[in-house]
């Protein structure tokens, strides 16, 4: 597998939220420790996180997106000062939680790349 295909392969992950705003992402791919603490955020980075993954690097300022965003939100980020990339996929699966406060719920995304899915109750 060469480093863009492993980049694109993703790895497992967990999120879960609770009614009370407690977070909790677990990526179990990388079982070294200790992890990177990111700043003063309290978020760890894993040893996949921490990766480079190939050729892949930091460059501040650049934004990868897919075609699904639109010309319009393109030309904002621009104006923002971001350098943007169209490409076809710009990573593996992902999932999210998103916390809507001022109506009380929660909801959560999955991308359609892999076997990623959602569950609630």
């Amino acid at each position: 597998m060469s480093a863009d295909e492993s980049f694109l392969a993703g790895t497992t992950s967990i999120q879960a939220a609770d009614a009370e705003g407690w977070v909790v992402s677990i990526t179990p791919s990388g079982g070294w420790i200790p992890a990177f603490i990111a700043d003063e955020t309290g978020i760890g980075l894993s040893q996949r996180m921490q990766s480079s993954l190939g050729s892949h690097k930091s460059e501040p300022g650049r934004l990868q997106v897919t075609p699904r965003v639109t010309p319009k939100v393109r030309e904002k980020l621009q104006e923002m000062c971001y350098f943007v990339e169209t490409i076809d996929r710009t990573y593996s699966p992902i999932t999210a939680v998103y916390f809507d406060r001022a109506n009380g719920t929660m909801w959560g995304g999955a991308s359609d790349y892999g076997d990623d899915y959602g569950v609630a109750w």
